[in-house]
């Protein structure tokens, strides 16, 4: 049995030493050898503050690391940080990561990131709006809690649960825009002291009457249909077939015979026929 131990331990220790925390241009990274990926991770002990930018990939003793994920408390308590540019090789967003960041007023998401955490941007309370990114299927406990200037929402067709009290506190909330088919998953107090009774939600008009149905999504005191600009669908007029056109299955449409949504070159957009 001792033997096996100590063969685990030894089997472990590459894992354990593949992580190192150092401190490039200022910024605090977690650098994970073998996947050669890098972790953005707290300072201790300094704050952060003012403007940050985040680079792609950062160098250490010579190995480029890709810079992939905001780690758990990240930027806790920076409250002295104003605003923060992510790269697009982000993907997840860890629990805490902006906790209480009150003097943030504005942060992108990459269109990468698939993981927001609990807690994530807790009191952020100079937030003015959030779009959550394509991809990201569940906002986390707290992700968004006291954001208290936080007037709009945008959620991704991809969201599928909404967790405990997510945007609780959101008081100048005004609007939420949801591009979910499906209506999520959503806590009852997802939205709890945010005066969604005040405010407007938008939502695809297949769905309009479910979020109608459904608690809490039913509390808003306006409910209407996403615009073809909000949606991302732009117009679009055709009156010969000498373009590449596919549905949205894929296939290969010669000449549409009826209005709808079809891609052409690499669009998506709405075809008018005769128009």
């Amino acid at each position: 049995m001792k033997k096996h131990l100590l063969l685990l331990f030894a089997a472990l220790l590459p894992l354990v030493a593949s992580a190192e925390k150092v401190e490039i241009d200022g910024i605090w990274y977690n650098l994970v050898s073998k996947a050669k990926q890098a972790e953005v991770t707290s300072s201790g002990g300094t704050k952060y503050s003012g403007s940050i930018t985040i680079p792609a990939t950062v160098t250490y003793d010579g190995v480029a690391y890709s810079v992939t994920s905001i780690g758990e408390r990240a930027f806790s308590n920076c409250r002295s940080l104003t605003a923060i540019t992510l790269p697009e090789s982000v993907t997840s967003i860890g629990e805490w990561a902006f906790y209480y960041c009150s003097s943030l007023t504005a942060i992108t998401l990459p269109e990468g990131v698939t993981s927001i955490g609990d807690y994530a941007f807790y009191d952020c309370r100079s937030l003015t709006s959030i779009t959550i990114p394509e991809g990201v299927t569940s906002i986390g406990d707290y992700a968004f809690y006291d954001c208290r200037s936080l007037t709009t929402i945008t959620l991704p067709e991809s969201v599928t649960s909404i967790e405990f009290c997510a945007f609780e506190g959101c008081s100048s909330l005004t609007d939420v825009y949801c591009h979910a088919v499906t209506v999520p998953s959503t806590d009852i107090d997802a939205f709890y002291s945010s005066n969604i009774g005040q405010g407007t939600l938008h939502v695809p008009a297949s769905a309009i009457n479910s979020y109608k149905a459904t608690a809490p999504w039913r509390s808003f005191g306006t409910i209407v249909c996403l615009t073809d600009e909000e949606t991302g669908v732009e117009q679009f007029t055709i009156d010969n077939a000498q373009m590449t056109i596919y549905d949205l299955h894929g296939r290969r449409v010669a000449t549409p015979t009826k209005d709808g949504i079809y891609i052409v070159d690499g669009k998506k957009v709405m075809v008018k026929i005769g128009m």
